[in-house]
């Protein structure tokens, strides 16, 4: 999770590591797996999860005013015509992904090449990294 994070949210990542933790990833104080271990623990609502997308892009707060929203909506619908024949009836809101998240195909496709182009261990690169 953290490499992904770091290639394709690194400004959300340093800037929630920063506001959760007070962390700077350009200096963590921390080895990568105590590192991965804060990314992972990130709560929801936080600038990474929300330019990833998806329901941890919003915060519990934020998740408990949708379904307070909804259900105004169903008391206010309860009161109309419609309610006595079931139409019309208010729908819930679903989270969707943040318009800054990318496809899922697109980062797949990404991530296949990052792959192909990574030498594999015992190649020959000669550079001794993988």
């Amino acid at each position: 999770m953290l490499v992904g994070a770091l290639h394709e949210h690194e400004g959300a990542l340093r800037a929630s590591l920063r506001a959760e933790y007070g962390i700077d990833l350009r200096n963590p104080g921390m080895n990568i797996l105590d590192l991965a271990d804060m990314v992972g623990g990130l709560p929801p609502g936080c600038a990474l999860w929300r330019a990833v997308g998806g329901p941890m892009a919003y915060s519990a707060e934020a998740q408990l005013l949708v379904a307070v929203e909804y259900r105004l909506h169903v008391l206010q619908w309860f009161k109309t015509k419609d309610a006595r024949t079931g139409a019309n009836a208010p729908k819930p809101i679903e989270f969707r992904a943040s318009s800054a998240a990318p496809d899922d195909r697109k980062v797949r496709a990404r991530r296949e090449q990052r792959m192909r182009r990574r030498p594999r261990p015992g190649s020959g690169s000669g550079s001794g990294e993988e």
